[in-house]
């Protein structure tokens, strides 16, 4: 999966010939083979497509706790709605954007939000060896590392704008520009020239001259007059910070495996249960409230589960009133059973860490809901 250093070129209807292992035109046929049973092709897609997904969680500056859990949250419902996923070939879009808006849900909670600007991120060491690492161990280790941390000092200088878009454009293999906008929500026209002027003033920042510039937006047509025709370097810039991505913040491996043990979740024969109702982003928030329970609806069919998400546990009741048996699913592994009661009412005494679903199983079929981070 580690990428061999090249420059960037065009982006959008090139395959990921730039590194990588998964070349985009193959992403629909390692999809497709991946729902008919093939477990290596399910590890290919992770292997060339937790980059993607872990650059568009960090490019929103989640705490380590919230990033790893929504990174999870994301291949949980990937390999959920595995057989159920409309474009194949668009898988990365697919991963992008649902990243993006767990990532938002997270956000607007409010209740566990730590920006990752911890300057102890600068000393991260990974657990995995990676190339990009044994060339810091060798003898020109300590001006090669001096050089990317102070790269990465500066781009987390940079303002919000700059700071997401280039974080997801770090990721390795690179993106198209449909997977960026996906994860931006910004228009695919709007990247390239985005992309131009947050790398050069990246490199002003690098080369001193940008240190007393506003990062936001506003100045713009000066900051691009001043630069006019220096834009040479920007795909190397890029592949900079993409090395420095792999040996700062790279993909941990212990996530790259649970996304791999993910492939259990896939399951063509339980109808899933949409989220219809989340109340951190559909309810109005009452100020001054605190420790407010976490409402949650999710219908299947004819069928709907209302939960109740508080710090003590769960509650639920399942419409119409029925009896089913009810597991509360933190990952691939199979949940404890709980009995719904003659009202389809059902309890569960531990709050749920990180993603959870529930499985229902009725006399007639089994229902799973909407991956969720909690």
């Amino acid at each position: 999966m580690r990428a061999e250093l090249a420059p960037s070129t065009a982006y959008d209807d090139l395959p990921y010939t730039r590194g990588g292992d998964v070349d985009r035109a193959d992403v629909g046929a390692l999809v497709r083979s991946a729902v008919d049973g093939d477990a290596a092709a399910w590890k290919a897609l992770v292997e060339g497509l937790s980059p993607l997904v872990w650059s568009v969680v960090r490019a929103h500056r989640l705490s380590d706790a919230d990033a790893h859990e929504v990174y999870q949250t994301v291949w949980f419902r990937f390999a959920q709605h595995l057989g159920r996923i409309r474009e194949p070939q668009k898988a990365g879009s697919w991963l992008a954007s649902t990243a993006r808006h767990e990532c938002l849900k997270v956000l607007k909670s409010l209740r566990r939000l730590t920006p990752t600007d911890d300057p102890q991120l600068l000393d991260r060491v990974s657990e995995d060896r990676t190339p990009e690492q044994s060339l810091l161990d060798s003898e020109e280790a300590a001006v090669e590392s001096e050089r990317v941390r102070r790269l990465w000092q500066e781009f987390e200088e940079l303002g919000e704008r700059c700071r997401q878009l280039l974080r997801i454009l770090m990721a390795s293999p690179p993106p198209s520009y449909q997977e960026v906008s996906a994860a931006l929500g910004i228009a695919v026209g709007s990247i390239g020239p985005l992309r131009q002027r947050c790398l050069r003033r990246l490199r002003a920042r690098l080369g001193g001259t940008g240190g007393g510039m506003r990062d936001e937006m506003d100045d713009d047509e000066t900051f691009d007059e001043a630069y006019d025709g220096q834009d040479a370097d920007a795909d190397l810039l890029e592949e900079e910070l993409r090395r420095a991505a792999g040996i700062l913040d790279p993909v941990p491996a212990q996530l790259r495996q649970i996304a791999v043990e993910a492939y259990a979740l896939h399951d063509l024969d339980a109808r899933i249960a949409e989220l219809t109702f989340d109340s951190v982003v559909d309810a109005i928030p009452v100020r001054g409230a605190t420790d407010v329970p976490r409402m949650l609806t999710f219908r299947a069919g004819e069928v709907t589960v209302d939960v109740e998400v508080t710090g003590d546990g769960l509650m639920g009741q399942v419409l119409p009133p029925q009896q089913a048996s009810v597991e509360v699913l933190s990952g691939p592994q199979t949940g404890a059973p709980l009995t719904t009661d003659d009202m389809g009412r059902f309890t569960y005494a531990d709050s749920p860490a990180g993603p959870f679903a529930l499985r229902l199983r009725t006399g007639r079929e089994a229902i799973v809901t909407d991956w969720l981070t909690v």
